[in-house]
């Protein structure tokens, strides 16, 4: 009797090893399964998800070979970016940005022909250091700003807007068609559905009266140009500290 459940256990001890080894066998192929799974998901998102950036128009710069420039802010050259775009956010998105016809066009790496996006499906997007929004404005109530891109400079309560735009000019020499791009930018500052061009501190101080004292004082501080070429970073610097003391 000793002898037969010696027997026994050893048949039990042997076979442990063969049983723990199988369960981890399986354990091992059903993480595996559940790995290539997840990974199957995840390209099967990504491509859906990648293919929206796809849905646009094939898109084709018409400049002509005698206009100088080009219609493109803020350079010509196709820059990495980020836009929201159909619901979705993406990085790293080769784009340019025409001003002309206020079109995001991007360059899919898998295409030789650029493709112009869907404005309406375009909520926002940053190129080279330029956050833009898309605006939809009424054109009753506001008829100085129009639907589109604003690049945003300043955001909280009072929010201030640039708007690029370029028109190309064309002329006929004695030497044959000349032309050239002219850009032009316009700022306004943004309460809520109301929106007031601004050029000047004058422009600004008249917005919040309450305030004029204090963001003349911190504009003659902080010598402040309003002319061209200064506008930009005056309006920025001004509205910023606005928003700090509207806070």
């Amino acid at each position: 009797m000793k002898i037969a459940a010696f027997l026994g256990l050893l048949l039990v001890w042997l076979a442990l090893p063969q049983r723990t080894q199988a369960q981890t066998l399986a354990a091992d192929s059903s993480q595996l399964r559940l790995a290539m799974q997840m990974a199957t998901q995840r390209y099967a998102a990504a491509t859906a998800t990648e293919s929206r950036l796809l849905s646009g128009t094939d898109y084709i710069n018409r400049t002509k070979p005698y206009v100088q420039g080009n219609p493109f802010f803020p350079s010509p050259e196709v820059k990495m970016g980020s836009l929201h775009y159909d619901g979705f956010y993406f990085e790293a998105v080769p784009m340019r940005y025409d001003c002309q016809h206020d079109q995001v066009v991007v360059q899919p790496p898998s295409r030789a022909i650029a493709l112009q996006l869907v404005p309406e499906k375009v909520a926002a997007f940053t190129l080279d250091g330029h956050h833009f929004v898309r605006l939809v404005t009424d054109s009753l109530t506001n008829p100085q700003v129009r639907t589109g891109f604003y690049d945003l400079l300043a955001d909280g309560p009072a929010r201030l807007l640039a708007r690029h735009t370029k028109r190309s000019y064309e002329q006929p020499t004695q030497q044959g068609m000349e032309g050239s791009f002219v850009e032009t930018v316009r700022f306004f500052v943004q309460q809520h559905d109301t929106y007031q061009e601004v050029a000047k501190l004058k422009d600004v101080t008249a917005l919040f009266p309450a305030h004029k004292a204090d963001l003349q004082r911190f504009a003659r501080s902080q010598h402040l140009s309003f002319k061209e070429g200064y506008r930009e970073r005056a309006l920025t610097t001004l509205l910023t500290h606005y928003n700090s003391l509207a806070y």
